[in-house]
């Protein structure tokens, strides 16, 4: 969840000014992953469709929060072009991933460092193209 926020944090930095800067804006993002990782570990921590339903709304919500918001249409648009990608990388990432392994997703999420790698790799592309989004098209 970290590396989603932080994700999503490089992207909306493209198009949006921060609302806090600085060491405000860091100890409010503290403080959100903090109450995500609680909701995340121990209220939604099973159910996988009210997980993604939630996680798309707390990007909304944080994004509202964090960043100077000129136009709700703009923030609706990134929050789901920023989810669209992640999701795609996910899938790319876990299907090569499986397919390379020659093993189902569902095996592959059971194995230990096969999953943590590709999930490393996955993080890793989502926060390039953040970046590389942020490089483009600077605020």
């Amino acid at each position: 969840m970290a590396m989603d926020e932080l994700g999503m944090i490089w992207c909306m930095d493209a198009f949006m000014e921060r609302r806090y800067k600085d060491w405000k804006f860091w100890v409010t993002f503290t403080i959100s992953m903090a109450f995500s990782f609680y909701l995340f570990n121990f209220i939604v921590s099973g159910i996988t469709v009210l997980h993604i339903l939630i996680a798309y709304a707390m990007f909304f919500i944080w994004s509202y929060l964090f960043f100077k918001v000129t136009s709700i249409t703009l923030l609706v648009l990134v929050v789901l072009l920023y989810s669209v990608i992640s999701y795609f990388i996910s899938f790319v990432v876990m299907g090569t991933t499986s397919y390379l392994l020659e093993t189902s997703i569902q095996t592959l999420r059971q194995t230990y460092f096969p999953f943590i790698a590709s999930s490393i790799i996955n993080y890793l592309l989502l926060l390039l193209i953040c970046s590389i989004v942020k490089k483009i098209h600077p605020f």
